[in-house]
């Protein structure tokens, strides 16, 4: 009885149970370092082919590598299970070193594992590596320019036009093996935005096309500049009238012509603030006093300043139409001038001058010659003497300029001596 209540107090004992638990801890310790400590092999797959100064190889050399027979290799380490556990064939890295590649041709070369940080290499060892030797061709750097284009897929806003996109700079440089090369035609830029109100400036990426306008991904073409400058130019639209400028003569107002213009109007391109500032374009004068009847005529179309003519039209013709008037021929006698030069005289050699009166029917009735009157202002000629080719002046005294009018431009013949 003695014997077994102190064995129940022993194994009633904290003491007793502590020493166990360290006992066995200590036994597992043992083991998982032993085994720990024992070389483990472990196979690794798909572990990545790098080339270590590929760089230099391209910028410093101009060569360039094009075919490799292989991306990724199969691996199999040994070494302590502690170390070989840390690794993953993501971590790993296949690696062959460039530095001595001098010249283009094919290359047959080994290759070096690379671990991860925090690994210890001395411990691993590599049992078999396949394949172990990695063939590859190296070629000349070869270099082209290509044209930079552009394609808007999006939308302006109502009111607006998009002009051709500008790149800046307007051909980008590529670099690769001469049949990578030949498979690109131009560089393309894409641009999707919608309801567009303003000129659009930015930096953008773009891809390279092969003629067919076809997409070219080629990881041997290296890009000197990955993005360009890219300016989209959205002006505000305003379609505006052709118009003439009419100064009323001969007995004929604005009201008394009718213009027909083809085309009528033109479609403007701008900026908005200076598009508000236009209703119509003049293309031409008509000086009614020198237009007896009805005409057509071209006039060009002058666009004003830092406006485009979207429509293309570069001249309209102008019908012109004198309605509601009348004229008859009636010959002028009372011819006067005036600004004689002091010391001077003239004698009128032109005694008769035939005119043209225009007016209303009603009032080219009331029209006498005694209503006529022909002056000559003497005031350039100065202190000469001779006879002179002079212009008149008609008036239609009793009548107003809009009531009846002379068309038309007249001379007389004047003699000027001294006193």
């Amino acid at each position: 009885m003695k014997r077994g209540a102190a064995i129940n107090r022993i194994a009633d004992s904290r003491l007793f149970w502590a020493i166990i638990s360290v006992i066995v801890s200590l036994i597992l310790w043992m083991y998982v370092t032993a085994s720990q400590g024992e070389d483990f092999s472990e196979t690794f797959q798909g572990v990545k082919v790098e080339f270590q100064g590929e760089g230099a190889l391209r910028e410093g050399r101009g060569l360039i590598i094009t075919e490799v027979d292989t991306t990724s290799v199969t691996v199999v380490l040994s070494g302590s299970r502690r170390e070989i556990s840390k690794l993953r064939s993501g971590s790993l890295s296949a690696v062959i070193d460039l530095s001595s590649i001098n010249s283009s041709g094919v290359n047959r070369f080994s290759y070096t594992i690379k671990y991860p940080e925090g690994i210890d290499s001395r411990s691993i060892t590599p049992v078999s590596l396949s394949p172990s030797v990695i063939t590859f061709t190296v070629d000349k750097l070869n270099s082209k320019t290509v044209e930079v284009r552009g394609i808007f897929e999006g939308s302006v806003a109502e009111g607006y036009v998009a002009e051709a996109m500008e790149f800046n700079p307007a051909t980008v440089k590529i670099s690769g093996p001469v049949k990578s090369l030949e498979k690109v035609d131009h560089a393309l830029v894409v641009v999707e935005r919608t309801d567009v109100d303003k000129t659009l400036i930015f930096d953008s990426s773009y891809v390279l096309m092969d003629e067919e306008g076809n997409p070219i991904e080629d990881d041997m073409i290296v890009l000197e500049t990955d993005t360009v400058s890219v300016s989209l130019p959205v002006k505000a639209t305003k379609e505006v009238s052709l118009a003439m400028d009419i100064i009323d003569g001969g007995g004929a107002t604005s009201s008394n012509v009718i213009c027909t213009f083809s085309p009528a109007t033109v479609t403007l391109a701008g900026d908005s603030e200076i598009l508000d500032g236009i209703n119509k374009i003049v293309v031409g004068t008509i000086d009614l006093s020198n237009i007896a009847s009805s005409f057509t005529e071209t006039y060009p179309i002058v666009m004003p300043n830092n406006v485009e003519n979207l429509t293309g039209e570069t001249e309209v013709t102008v019908k012109v139409e004198i309605r509601g008037l009348a004229t008859k021929k009636m010959n002028v006698t009372n011819i006067e001038v005036k600004n004689v030069t002091e010391g001077y005289k003239a004698e009128i050699i032109t005694q008769s001058i035939e005119v043209t009166v225009r007016s209303t029917q009603a009032m080219l009735d009331l029209v006498a010659p005694n209503n006529l009157r022909a002056v000559v202002d003497l005031k350039d000629i100065g202190n000469t003497i001779g006879r002179f080719t002079m212009p008149a002046k008609i008036y239609v005294d009793g009548f107003s300029e809009n009531e009846a009018g002379v068309v038309g431009d007249y001379n007389v013949v004047v003699l000027i001596e001294r006193h």
